[in-house]
């Protein structure tokens, strides 16, 4: 189960390197707007999913404490 969340949490984080692997030929000013367009909902939800799984985590576990960080 704890892989499983884990694992979940790696994957908002490729979403984001994802993200900026596709802007890396962008100039700043776009690279700006598609940031709020592509990467601020994945943030969000990342933040959802972060809150939700630090209250079943225990504090001094992997993933919680990867979760503090």
């Amino acid at each position: 189960m704890l892989f499983l969340q884990a694992k979940e949490g790696l994957d908002f984080c490729g979403k984001l390197y994802g993200i900026e692997k596709e802007l890396v030929d962008v100039s700043p000013e776009k690279r700006y707007e598609e940031r709020l367009l592509r990467s601020q909902p994945v943030l969000e939800a990342f933040l959802v999913w972060l809150n939700d799984t630090k209250e079943i985590s225990l504090p001094q576990s992997h993933l919680g404490k990867a979760i503090d960080y």
